[in-house]
């Protein structure tokens, strides 16, 4: 049964979404009628917030993730079958061998990822000796990472950062083991995040902060210019388009690293595996779920609160539109043949700090019912995701 709960809540978060926001609409009539009995009753009066009320839960949630990430680090198993080959690849491009072999070549091996995340990932296990859970150790470092960056950013412009760190987690958390698995999505993060903080910091830390982003993003994946676009425009409205030249200068440069600090890594061979990935086909049937998700992940940057980022609201609704459209664009990535929704999860940082970035509380009603939504998804996943890593005979097949 939830098993069952579960494929039908990633199939359609968009219906699962309807449903607790109707609860909790109900709830919200009874307990005000509620209210307006107690009141013609027994008057009383009204109670004070605080800014810290959050920070129990924020705190408990943060926890529960870092725990998460430290059980999947730590078991000597992988979740996804792509795992185990950018391990193997990255421990033989930092052991000289080619990243990117000629297809027609007697090499058998071969991924159409950036040459950062195998020399991420091979120069950790590099350092700290070649393993499952050492291979493991740079996506989850990245996923911690980024969520730090995204509550740095929010406590900068004075945003609702502890809001955001519970949001942030959850939404990671409804991705399964996507943000700290051993493949681009955690290091894109780390990417976004600090694309997200380049918006917080003077011209110059900004370009450097976003050029680096950049330089390093699309050395991952491609598509990494998708997800970080709405933060290269923003930085150009805020300090002139000759600070996002001066940006896209230094994603040059950090951008050509690997090709000339690596003689086995080869900007022709990259190309050439990017093409072979080019010919995928898309399947028609994901598309649902991927607007789904699309829509239900673009809900909190007008659910939690009204945004004031940049020079004022002009910017913050600009934000806005260009992550939406990013989000569009990126829909076909998502429904390739052997990919997912995870594809937006990058997205997440730059969503956070558009709902995030200011005082003002969202929608009585929406903000509450789209967090339980989140949580529920969440829940699901993690139970399913502990599940197969306590299930797996990962110690006996590692000594076999």
């Amino acid at each position: 049964m939830l098993a069952t709960l579960r494929a039908h809540a990633l199939s359609h978060p968009l219906l699962l979404v309807a449903i607790v926001v109707a609860l909790f609409a109900l709830l919200g009539l009874a307990r005000n009628r509620f209210r307006l009995i107690r009141h013609r009753r027994s008057p009383s009066a009204p109670g004070s917030g605080s800014d810290l009320a959050g920070l129990p839960s924020t705190s408990l949630i943060v926890l529960l993730y870092v725990a998460v990430v430290i059980v999947y680090t730590a078991t000597p198993a992988y979740l996804d079958h792509v795992e185990p080959s950018v391990a193997s690849v990255s421990w033989m491009v930092v052991s000289g061998q080619p990243a990117y072999p000629d297809r027609e070549g007697a090499g058998l091996y071969g991924l159409p990822y950036g040459p950062m995340l195998f020399l991420l990932n091979g120069l950790t296990m590099r350092v700290l000796g070649a393993s499952i859970i050492t291979s493991k150790l740079a996506g989850a470092g990245a996923a911690l990472a980024s969520l730090s960056l995204v509550g740095l950013a929010l406590w900068r412009v004075r945003g609702e950062w502890l809001r955001a760190m519970r949001w942030t987690v959850l939404v990671y958390l409804m991705f399964g083991a996507a943000s700290t698995w051993v493949r681009a999505e955690p290091l894109l993060l780390l990417t976004s995040g600090l694309a997200v903080l380049s918006l917080t910091v003077p011209r110059v830390p900004s370009l450097l902060l976003l050029g680096l982003a950049i330089g390093m993003g699309v050395n991952l994946k491609v598509s990494a210019i998708i997800y970080l676009f709405p933060a290269l425009v923003l930085v150009a409205r805020t300090h002139g388009w000759g600070a996002s030249a001066a940006a896209a200068g230094v994603a040059a440069v950090a951008a050509a690293v690997p090709y000339l600090a690596f003689p086995n890594v080869s900007f022709a061979g990259y190309l050439s595996w990017l093409q072979a990935a080019a010919g995928q086909g898309v399947r028609l049937g994901a598309l649902p779920t991927a607007l789904e998700w699309m829509i239900v992940l673009t809900i909190p940057m007008f659910a939690i609160g009204r945004s004031n980022i940049g020079r004022g609201d002009a910017d913050a609704g600009v934000f806005r539109v260009l992550v939406i459209a990013s989000m569009a664009v990126s829909i076909p990535l998502a429904v390739k043949h052997g990919t997912g929704v995870y594809h937006f999860l990058p997205f997440v940082p730059s969503i956070m700090f558009a709902a995030c970035a200011d005082r003002q509380p969202g929608r009585l009603t929406l903000a509450p019912a789209m967090l339980a939504t989140f949580a529920l998804i969440a829940a699901l996943q993690v139970t399913a995701w502990v599940a197969a890593m306590t299930s797996l005979p990962a110690r006996q097949i590692v000594s076999d």
